[in-house]
């Protein structure tokens, strides 16, 4: 694929050039901000250089030269032979986005693409979506914490949202094989690094709001991280607007204009600014053999489907009520719409395992004092002996959050794991030490550094008819430790370690 270099300026005109009389036949063959690619493009490449949190790359554009690049995205003019084409932008993160789009032929717009966003729910609804999409005969894809999904695709991502280049590049391969519909999460900093700029929404949903990722190297507020989430429903055209009516934010994201629609668990709105809920639940109740809910799903037309949905909580009723909501854009709903939610499973979203004697191990992403509460809440209302809670924190960026994490868990569960999440380089026990701090009463625990170790000590101490969650890596496959990815994907080690050690009902 080429394209020439003139008609990428017409969607992302540069404040200036070095030298002015660019040559409107040049061509560019590809598009990176990683300076190693350059020897693999020479000088059809156009290298973009991020200042990013550790690296700037500006500081590799001379190498980027020497491998053959001639055309550079900048901040600022640099020092490089008079060959070199400078194209001066005020964020290059932006012009990476606009210039990415350009480049694949704007391929969101041959896409219907929803957007999700909101502190907790996103995956869940996203993949929610996803599936009663595929369920329907739409051909879907998602792009989220969960990876890449289409067909019989499966990659992973490093981010929630993968960065601009990587969304434009694989619209553009999602509508080369035929998708119809990509459902996205959006995360509060690909908004802010204008990773989603360039995309051409349908639809936009907000799931809820809480303080999250606010730290030196994120957000440096609750109001900065709210500003962030407003910009999707504000500044990215979309045509729809879809509002989670029973959290109060939801008024803080209506639009400037267009249409707005609203689902809700309480079934009416108080607030004269949101709209009636076209989808809402009533008589919500723990499934009988499940950890999941029974309800009654309302439209606005009046009519009640009593629905079973085998995840936990009323947050995942909230979650359906989303996807559901997100699907009546696309059609009508499937008329087996029950039997594709009955077999509804989120992968490290409340995943479920049963065994024989019925404990039930549950693996979740709950990473901070909200979700972490939301979980573990919800659990405890089905029956059981005791609640376990095994979790840690990420190293180098959670302070804040670890104490208030102890409180919640040493409140709620019956007994407490610390151990390890993510630790990169600071120290597990330090971190384990924070949450302990927070604890509020004097509720049992034990503190195994070695995560992998510590779900087996759980799993070989557990009882029947115990809960336990396993909380903070989710879907995850690795562990970063010491700044390594080593692999580590807790379903599997559950997996294992019941095949090894399998659990009987007891003989009476």
């Amino acid at each position: 694929m080429t394209r020439t270099l003139h008609s990428l300026l017409r969607d992302a005109p540069p404040t200036r050039a070095l030298p002015e009389d660019i040559s409107p036949a040049r061509e560019i063959s590809a598009i990176y901000s990683d300076s190693r690619e350059a020897p693999h493009h020479g000088d059809g490449g156009l290298f973009v250089c991020i200042a990013g949190a550790a690296f700037d790359g500006h500081a590799f554009a001379r190498r980027a030269y020497d491998d053959g690049c001639r055309t550079f995205a900048v901040m600022h003019p640099l020092e490089l032979p008079a060959d070199a084409t400078q194209l001066v932008y005020e964020d290059t993160r932006r012009a990476l986005a606009q210039l990415s789009s350009a480049f694949y032929g704007h391929p969101s717009r041959e896409l219907t693409v929803f957007g999700i966003t909101g502190t907790k729910g996103k995956t869940t609804t996203a993949l929610m979506t996803y599936e009663l999409l595929s369920h329907a005969g739409v051909s879907a894809a998602y792009i989220g914490s969960n990876g890449i999904r289409y067909g019989d695709t499966v990659r992973r991502t490093k981010n929630t949202t993968p960065e601009s280049l990587i969304l434009q590049r694989t619209m553009r391969e999602l509508c080369d094989c035929g998708v119809r519909v990509l459902v996205m999460e959006v995360s509060s900093q690909a908004i802010m690094q204008h990773r989603i700029d360039g995309i051409a929404f349908d639809t936009v949903l907000f799931t809820n709001l809480s303080p999250d990722h606010i730290g030196p190297t994120e957000h440096p507020s609750f109001e900065a991280y709210k500003s962030e989430k407003r910009k999707l429903f504000s500044d990215y055209g979309a045509k729809t607007v879809i509002l989670n009516a029973d959290d109060p934010a939801a008024t803080e994201m209506l639009p400037p204009s267009g249409t707005v629609a609203t689902f809700s668990v309480k079934g009416s709105i108080t607030d004269a600014r949101l709209p009636a809920p076209k989808l809402s639940a009533r008589d919500i109740r723990l499934s009988a053999h499940t950890l999941g809910n029974t309800f009654l799903l309302c439209d606005a037309g009046g009519t009640e489907t009593e629905v079973d949905l085998p995840l936990p909580g009323v947050c995942n009723v909230e979650n359906l009520l989303g996807a559901l909501s997100l699907c009546e854009t696309v059609g009508p709903l499937p008329g087996d719409l029950k039997s594709a939610i009955l077999s509804m499973q989120v992968e490290g979203r409340a995943e479920t395992i049963v065994t024989e004697d019925r404990l039930r191990i549950v693996i979740d992403y709950a990473h901070n004092e909200a979700s972490m509460r939301e979980i573990l809440t919800a659990l405890a209302k089905y029956p059981h002996d005791r609640l376990t809670v095994l979790f840690g924190s990420v190293g180098g960026r959670t302070e804040a959050r670890r104490g208030t994490m102890g409180a919640v868990a040493s409140e709620l569960a019956d007994f407490c794991i610390l151990t390890s999440d993510n630790p990169d380089r600071e120290s597990p026990e330090a971190i384990m030490n924070d949450i302990l701090a927070g604890f509020k009463r004097d509720c049992p625990y034990v503190m195994i550094a070695d995560r992998r170790e510590a779900i087996e000590y759980a799993l070989s101490t557990a009882r029947p008819n115990d809960i336990l969650l396993l909380a903070g890596k989710g879907h995850e496959g690795y562990q970063r430790v010491d700044g390594k990815d080593l692999p580590f994907s807790e379903r599997e080690i559950v997996e294992r370690y019941l095949a090894s050690h399998p659990r009987t009902v007891p003989c009476v």
